[in-house]
């Protein structure tokens, strides 16, 4: 339970970061755009709330991005296709808006 804390933005090397089954709510920090190298962002599963940060568009090393199950609105920035490898997004079960333009840029997404 708790928040996620602003603070992990200077974790700037992560490469693996799984905060899902946690209880977790708030927002998501905008810090979040700092860990340029990460791979994996799991947020599933929690009471996160707000919108989905701009700043997630420039985690362009990202192959798996999961923030379904929780309660965030808007959509996944277009900048995420910037990201030249693999990418699969899942983030479904929330109250997001159409996410057609990221869509050609996934190898697979479910919203």
């Amino acid at each position: 339970s708790g928040t996620i804390p602003s603070e992990l933005g200077l974790l700037t090397n992560l490469s693996y970061l799984y905060l899902n089954y946690n209880g977790l709510s708030g927002t998501i920090p905008s810090e979040i755009g700092l860990l340029t190298v990460l791979n994996e962002l799991r947020l599933e599963n929690n009471n996160l709330s707000g919108t989905i940060p701009p700043e997630i568009g420039l985690l362009t090393n990202l192959s798996l991005l999961y923030l379904d199950n929780n309660q965030l609105s808007g959509s996944v920035p277009d900048d995420i296709c910037l990201n030249t490898g693999f990418l699969y997004i899942r983030a479904d079960s929330n109250v997001c808006n159409n996410v057609a333009t990221t869509v050609g840029c996934c190898d697979e997404i479910w919203w």
